[in-house]
C-alpha cells in the first residue's frame, strides 16, 4: 500500500493506480506514519515491528512488496493482493553453484500468471553466479529469454541478486566468492548494461555488507537502482538505494510460510528513479603504455588497458580503436574514440621492433665463415658483430644497408680458429633506428666435419678453463667430433669437442690435442647399422646413433651407394665396418 512519509500525523483515505488496472482505496491507519524522536517512522502490514526511514525519503511515495522464489510454495494470489501487496519481484531463474547450468525457477512461470491475474505488477530476478563479464551476460540474456518466451509482462525493473550461496554447514560455496570488488562490480555492470539494452530497467540487489565489501554499491548506484537488504527497524546504510527488503519473515494472507518483504520509495507511481547517466571523458582515463612489438609482417593491433576510476574499458563496448602505422617497424598510432557513457578522443603511440633474423647458418672453409639468415626487405639491414676469443669482447665488423642482403662472408681467417657472431636487423625510420635482437652462431675456419680417434684416456671440461668442472671421461677408441681451436684473452688455447655418449652428446673443451689422431669425418643423420662390409647384405656389427660423428677411412662402390669405412667404439670394443652414405653428412 503506497503511503507518503511525512513529519506529521495523517489519516486519510489514498488510491493507488500503477497503470495496470489496479486501484486499492484503503484507510490509512492514524498512526500509519509518525515523527519518532525526529525520525520518519512507519509500521508495516506484514510485521509488528516499526520502521525508521531515511530523511531522503521525506515527501516520497513508500509501497509495501515482497519477493518470492519456489522456496515460498504455493501462494494463493488473491489473498496476497487482498492484503494490501502492491507488487511482487519473482525469481526467473539462477546459475547453478554446483555446474554453473542455467536454471529456470520452477514456480516462476505459475506465480508470474497468477500474480497478473491478481492484478499484482511484477518485477523479476535473477541469481548470480557469474565468474566474469561474458557469464553476466549470459545470465541476463537467459533472464530476458525466460521472460519473452513465457510472455511475461514484467512492467516494473530486473534485478540482478547479488548473494553468496551457503551449504547446509554455513559453509561458501559460490563460484564467484574469490573475485576481486572490481571484477565483481564490473559483472554487475554487465548484467545491468544488457538489461537496459533490452529495453528493461536494471537494479541491483545486495546486502549491506555485500554492498560495501563485495561490489561498488556507491559507484554502482550513479547508474542503476539498488535494492538494499538489510533485516533491521533502522538501516544505517548511507549510500542510495531506492527499495528496502526490511525482513525474511514477513507474514502474508496466501503465503503460508515466511517471506521477505520490501518499502519502496519513490516519487510518483511505482518506478526506479535513477540519475542520469554519466558521461565519463577519455582525458581521465588511465592508459597502460603499450610494450614494444616486434615486426611479423601483418598489422599489429595490441590490446589496450584502459581504466576509467576503477572501471575496466572494454573495446567495442566502450571505445572504439583505431590502429595506423602499425605494420612496419617504426612508431604505430592507436586513436581511441569513447562509446556511449564515455567521450572524448585519445591517442597513443607503440613502437615495433624488428624480429630477430631467422635461419642463422655458418658454411666454413679453412679460411672463410660464410654467413646465411632470413630477415625482411621490411628492415633497413643488418649489423654483424664478432668476438675472436671466448671472454672477449663484440666488436662490429660489418653494416649491411639492404634489408634484402641476408648473406655475408667474413674472410682471411686464421685456419681452425673459433669465431662467435652476433646479428640483429635495424630500421630507420625519419631520425629514429629501430633495432632487433640479436642472434648468436659460433663457428670455426674448419674445411669440413673433423672428428679424431682418442688414444688415451681423457676428460672432457665444461668450460675452457683448467678449473673447470668435469664433463665426461672419453675412454680410449672413442670418435671425438673436434669444433674448433678455441682462444682466451690470455691467448691460452682449448680445443672445443663433441662427443656422444648413449643418447647424449656431450659438448665442451680439451685443454690438449695430444693423444688424438684427426680425421676427415662425417656425422649419422638417423640411427644406421655398421656392417662388416659393404651392402646390405653383410653382417651387422653395431647399432650407431644418430648425430655421431665417424671417420671415414676410406670407401667404396656398391649398386650405386657409397658405403664408407669407419671405427665404431661398441662398449671396450673398438669395431671397423661400413656405414652407407644414405645416412651420412
Amino acid at each position: 500500500m503506497r503511503k507518503r512519509i511525512v513529519s506529521t500525523f495523517l489519516a486519510i483515505a489514498m488510491t493507488l493506480s500503477v497503470g495496470t488496472g489496479l486501484s486499492f482505496s484503503k484507510p490509512v491507519p492514524a498512526n500509519a506514519f509518525d515523527t519518532l524522536n525526529g525520525v520518519l517512522s512507519s509500521s508495516s502490514p506484514f510485521t509488528t515491528s516499526t520502521y525508521q526511514h531515511a530523511e531522503r525519503f521525506l515527501g516520497m511515495n513508500v509501497y509495501h512488496g515482497i519477493d518470492v522464489s519456489y522456496h515460498n510454495g504455493n501462494i494463493d494470489w488473491e489473498s496476497v493482493a487482498a492484503d494490501g501487496v502492491e507488487y511482487a519481484f519473482l525469481r526467473a531463474g539462477y546459475r547453478g553453484y554446483g555446474n554453473g547450468s542455467l536454471q529456470q525457477d520452477s514456480k516462476f512461470t505459475t506465480y508470474a500468471a497468477d500474480a497478473a491475474q491478481a492484478g499484482i505488477p511484477i518485477g523479476v530476478y535473477y541469481f548470480t553466479e557469474a565468474t566474469n563479464e561474458a557469464e553476466a551476460i549470459e545470465e541476463a540474456q537467459d533472464c530476458i529469454r525466460m521472460i519473452e518466451e513465457n510472455n511475461i509482462n514484467v512492467t516494473l525493473p530486473i534485478a540482478l541478486d547479488y548473494e553468496y550461496q551457503k551449504n547446509a554447514a554455513g559453509e561458501l560455496v559460490s563460484p564467484k566468492a574469490g573475485l576481486s570488488k572490481e571484477a565483481a562490480t564490473a559483472n554487475c555492470i554487465a548484467f545491468c548494461d544488457t538489461i537496459a539494452e533490452a529495453g528493461y530497467t536494471p537494479i541491483i540487489y545486495a546486502n549491506r555488507s555485500d554492498l560495501v565489501t563485495l561490489i561498488d554499491g556507491a559507484a554502482l548506484s550513479e547508474n542503476y537502482g539498488i535494492w538494499l537488504a538489510n533485516y533491521t527497524t533502522a538501516t544505517s546504510y548511507s549510500n542510495n538505494y531506492q527499495i528496502w527488503q526490511y525482513t525474511s519473515s514477513g507474514k502474508v494472507d496466501g503465503i503460508s510460510g515466511k517471506v521477505d518483504c520490501n518499502f519502496w520509495y519513490t516519487q510518483g507511481e511505482l518506478s526506479i528513479t535513477t540519475p542520469a547517466k554519466k558521461t565519463y571523458d577519455l582525458k581521465t582515463a588511465t592508459i597502460e603504455a603499450i610494450p614494444t612489438q616486434t615486426f611479423t609482417g601483418k598489422q599489429i593491433k595490441p590490446a589496450l588497458n584502459i581504466k576509467v576510476g576503477s572501471r575496466v574499458l572494454t573495446a567495442g563496448k566502450h571505445y572504439t580503436a583505431v590502429y595506423t602505422n602499425n605494420t612496419n617497424p617504426g612508431k604505430a598510432t592507436v586513436t581511441i574514440s569513447g562509446k556511449g557513457s564515455y567521450i572524448g578522443t585519445r591517442s597513443i603511440t607503440f613502437k615495433i621492433k624488428p624480429a630477430a633474423v631467422t635461419a642463422l647458418t655458418a658454411e666454413t672453409t679453412a679460411s672463410k665463415i660464410a654467413l646465411e639468415w632470413k630477415g625482411s626487405a621490411a628492415y633497413s639491414g643488418y649489423e654483424i658483430y664478432r668476438r675472436t676469443t671466448y671472454n672477449g669482447d663484440y666488436s662490429k665488423i660489418k653494416t649491411i644497408n639492404k634489408g634484402d642482403t641476408m648473406e655475408w662472408t667474413n674472410k682471411k681467417l686464421s685456419k681452425e680458429r673459433e669465431y662467435t657472431y652476433k646479428i640483429r636487423a635495424f630500421a630507420k625510420v625519419e631520425t629514429a633506428i629501430y633495432y632487433g635482437p640479436f642472434v648468436k652462431i659460433t663457428a670455426s675456419a674448419l674445411s669440413g666435419t673433423k672428428a679424431a680417434l682418442n688414444k688415451k684416456y681423457r676428460t672432457i671440461l665444461k668450460k675452457p678453463a683448467a678449473n673447470s668442472k668435469k664433463l665426461v671421461a672419453v675412454p680410449y677408441g672413442a670418435t671425438i667430433r673436434y669444433l674448433g681451436k678455441t682462444v682466451l684473452q690470455n691467448k691460452k688455447k682449448f680445443y672445443h669437442v663433441q662427443y656422444k655418449k648413449g643418447g647424449k652428446l656431450y659438448d665442451g673443451y680439451l685443454s690438449s690435442k695430444k693423444g688424438l689422431t684427426f680425421r676427415k669425418a662425417m656425422v649419422t643423420t638417423a640411427k644406421v647399422k655398421l656392417r662388416y662390409g659393404a651392402g646390405t647384405n653383410t653382417k651387422i656389427l653395431a647399432q650407431v646413433p644418430k648425430n655421431q660423428a665417424v671417420i671415414t677411412l676410406s670407401s667404396k662402390k656398391k649398386k650405386g651407394t657409397v658405403w664408407y669405412r669407419t671405427y665404431y667404439l661398441k662398449g671396450k670394443r673398438l669395431l671397423t665396418g661400413y656405414i652407407s652414405s644414405d645416412y651420412l653428412e
